[in-house]
């Protein structure tokens, strides 16, 4: 799923970067916003599953998000308090 996600990626002028080819070689990837968002919203997650289908399941849920839905959940998560973490969490 992070190869799909990366592979989403475009430059400022909208042409796709290739990002997901250069995952295993490259030092530094270049990211667009909505991807960041993603596989941070996906790192966030991943830590508490334990089962690698759930955690597939996740990342598929989170592939569909827009740049908005994802920062929104981030956001839920890293800045509105323990409660509204775990709830975030849960809903996710």
């Amino acid at each position: 799923m992070i190869k799909n996600i990366l592979s989403e990626v475009v430059d400022e002028k909208g042409i796709p970067t290739e990002a997901h080819t250069k995952l295993e070689t490259a030092r530094e990837l270049v990211l667009d916003d909505k991807a960041f968002y993603k596989l941070h919203l996906l790192f966030l997650l991943q830590k508490g599953i334990k089962e690698a289908e759930r955690a597939e399941l996740l990342a598929l849920r989170i592939n569909r998000f827009s740049r908005e839905e994802a920062l929104y959940w981030i956001s839920r998560i890293l800045h509105f308090g323990k409660t509204q973490e775990k709830w975030a969490i849960k809903g996710l």
